[in-house]
């Protein structure tokens, strides 16, 4: 019986489509009191924030959603995902990925955004505007998931009481019927 072979962890970590890891959240616990990791604490006191925003220093980050080098004094988000124990691990984004990144979607406000002050005039009111598209698309695509979803209720409730809700033909046995919503 030889040495116990461990799986490859790039394996067993569960990850998207696009190959990120999906163990990694924002904002995964609410505050310090919630990590019990010595090391995780460590963490969170030499990053307080979740969200940074500044001009690349030098072009050694690489974007986590598209994977391309971002380029010195480019515009560069970071995001402080945190694991399972609640390390806080630094993914860099573009400034048109980060808003691809699902969870982005975690961030509320501009004031979440550390080093905003820093940034030249022009570039933050980049940000800001990208910010408020952000919010914008999203509040109007939690919208139209709440409008699918009360459709879909109603129709399931339609079909359970047996009424049709539409008045397009039907099908049925190569003979073509109209239904309505009478059942006429």
């Amino acid at each position: 019986m030889g040495p116990k072979k461990l799986p490859d962890p790039s394996k067993v970590l569960p990850r998207d489509p696009t190959g990120s890891y999906l163990h990694l959240k924002l904002k995964r616990f609410a505050n310090i009191q919630d990590v019990s990791m010595p090391y995780a604490r460590k963490t969170w006191q030499q990053y307080p924030h979740d969200v940074a925003v500044s001009l690349a220093p030098n072009a050694r980050a690489m974007c986590r959603q598209c994977h391309a080098k971002i380029c010195k004094n480019e515009l560069r988000y970071q995001l402080l995902l945190q694991c399972h124990k609640g390390c806080k691990n630094a993914a860099y984004f573009h400034a048109d990925c980060v808003w691809k990144y699902p969870e982005t979607s975690k961030i509320i406000n501009l004031d979440e955004f550390f080093g905003l002050d820093d940034l030249p005039e022009m570039i933050k009111a980049k940000v800001e505007k990208d910010f408020s598209t952000f919010v914008t698309s999203q509040m109007v695509r939690d919208i139209a998931d709440t409008d699918a979803a009360a459709v879909t209720k109603k129709r399931a409730k339609t079909k359970a009481s047996g009424d049709s809700v539409t008045s397009t033909p039907v099908k049925k046995k190569g003979k073509v019927r109209s239904s309505s919503i009478d059942g006429k």
